[in-house]
């Protein structure tokens, strides 16, 4: 089925086989065009080609650079525009992977080089969450990489592994075994801080800075679930009604939580939601993402084992909370959970800004997170 991209104008699947014996000679695509909306996609079997002799032309030269890639046809650079805050734009090359693991066969994004800046997103959501952020942080000299969590995105789906150990072992073997990376700072929005905690403690030596943005840690802290005004948690615990009620009407629930959990009315646009919906709305990939819930009692009690045998992380910590709680910013509450478990933590709360914190004030947050970048553990 065609999909617009920021143009306008249309993509159609092919294999990278047939592109490759692609030859044209025409002008290239306008640099200011949208393409933080682009809706072309790596996957698994191939990618989309624009029907555009314009887009063609800009593309087709970097396309043809074939690498060998398993369960893909090929690995291909996407150079996107990408539109912050309606202000200005920055050219960013963003690289689609899949990588064959131990346990998924992960799809992750790569963006500039230098020292590398790990980005885990939250649910309902996909690396995609970051498109914002990004620009800012390879502007800073970063290398930024970007995966869909196990069972979400473009990411496979193993049933089970959703607690945050296993998913943090996903990352873990992304990054060591696969990419070579042996240090790096590392960032989560939503279920991408607790994953990135689970990360840290397991490899102190590793993460060089952690920021955990508007979401606390099981157990440790204020409640995650926030006394039942998360519903949602205690809701996708329920053995199977939540697959049945929400089968078919993805769009539906999944719009809820986008609008009821922004403060800023246009952060998740309907060309966001539609990104979402192409991964989060096929069959059974919600059901699938419930799997992170119920594990909810099995990160409490690793994390409260990990606090009664005295684990303290040393790295800088950065706790961000949104601060418009009446939007599901959880303010101080981030900052609150790790001082219970971090030595070194400061404390950010974003003020206009609801939990989709990475969305709403991308530069805000961005500017945060490559100041603490910057920092090195007391005592060094």
């Amino acid at each position: 089925m065609p999909v617009p991209d920021v143009a306008g104008e249309t993509f159609r699947h092919i294999t990278c086989d047939k592109l490759a014996q692609a030859t044209v000679s025409v002008p290239a695509m306008p640099s200011d065009s949208r393409v933080h909306q682009f809706r072309g996609r790596v996957a698994s079997a191939g990618f989309y080609e624009q029907k555009s002799d314009r887009f063609a032309a800009a593309v087709l030269p970097i396309l043809r650079m074939r690498h060998s890639v398993p369960m893909m046809v090929c690995r291909l650079p996407i150079r996107r525009t990408v539109t912050l805050g309606g202000t200005f734009a920055m050219n960013v090359p963003i690289v689609h992977h899949h990588a064959s693991l131990s346990q998924v066969t992960m799809h992750y994004v790569t963006a500039g080089a230098g020292e590398v800046a790990v980005l885990l997103h939250g649910w309902p959501q996909t690396w995609y969450e970051w498109r914002h952020v990004i620009p800012h942080v390879v502007e800073a000299g970063y290398r930024v990489v970007a995966p869909d969590l196990r069972g979400l995105g473009d990411t496979s789906r193993p049933a089970a592994g959703y607690d945050s150990g296993s998913v943090a072992g996903d990352i873990a073997e992304l990054l060591a075994d696969h990419l070579g990376v042996t240090r790096f700072h590392l960032a989560g929005h939503d279920w991408g801080g607790p994953t990135a905690f689970a990360l840290a403690a397991a490899n102190p030596r590793a993460v060089e800075t952690l920021a955990v943005v508007d979401v606390t840690i099981p157990g440790l802290g204020p409640d995650m679930s926030q006394g039942g005004r998360r519903w949602h948690h205690t809701f996708h615990r329920t053995p199977d009604l939540p697959e049945a009620l929400t089968e078919g009407r993805e769009r539906i629930y999944l719009g809820w939580f986008y609008e009821e959990f922004s403060y800023r009315s246009d952060a998740v646009g309907p060309a966001d939601v539609e990104e979402y919906l192409r991964s989060y709305g096929q069959p059974g990939a919600l059901g699938v993402s419930f799997g992170y819930y119920r594990n909810i009692p099995v990160n409490v009690a690793a994390n409260l084992a990990l606090a009664d045998s005295g684990f303290r992380l040393k790295m800088p910590v950065l706790a961000v909370g949104g601060g418009r709680t009446e939007a599901r910013g959880r303010a101080e509450e981030p900052e609150l959970s790790l001082r219970t478990i971090a030595d070194d933590v400061s404390g950010v709360v974003i003020a206009d800004s609801g939990h989709f914190v990475p969305e709403e004030a991308p530069a805000e947050l961005a500017a945060t997170m490559i100041a603490h970048f910057g920092r090195r553990p007391i005592g060094e």
